[in-house]
């Protein structure tokens, strides 16, 4: 078994600038989450809307040649 000196581990106080960088990393991390989702639905929206108006524009060219 690995016997570990605990004697020099420090404690961070909780208001330490540490934590507060962290926090602000994970908001910021949390926040490109978002965006990322959002720019993702507006593709996914994107490519869906112009399936239908491919889809629409071929066959309203296939009931004109009839």
């Amino acid at each position: 078994m690995i016997d570990i000196d605990l004697n020099n581990l420090k404690i961070l106080p909780t208001d330490h600038i540490a934590f507060k960088d962290y926090d602000y990393v994970v908001g910021v991390e949390k926040t490109n989450k978002v965006i990322e989702k959002i720019i993702f639905v507006a593709i996914a929206t994107g490519l869906g809307v112009l399936i239908y108006y491919v889809i629409k524009t071929a066959d309203t060219r296939h009931n004109e040649k009839d």
